[in-house]
């Protein structure tokens, strides 16, 4: 496979991962409960650091 290819899946699966952190926060806001849609935030930014870090591996 490609490093396009690579990077497209990569984009992909950062753009799939944002919109479910999305839908969260905008439940958490709906119930008022904002530490929980802080929390997801954290969550999801170091998901996806490490998902960039193991991609970036793989390359090299």
């Amino acid at each position: 496979m490609t490093m396009i290819y690579h990077h497209h899946m990569l984009e992909e699966q950062v753009r799939e991962q944002r919109r479910e952190i999305e839908a969260v926060n905008r439940e958490a806001w709906k119930r008022g409960d904002r530490r929980k849609a802080r929390r997801a935030a954290r969550t999801a930014s170091r998901g996806g650091l490490q998902m960039v870090i193991a991609t970036l591996w793989k390359w090299f």
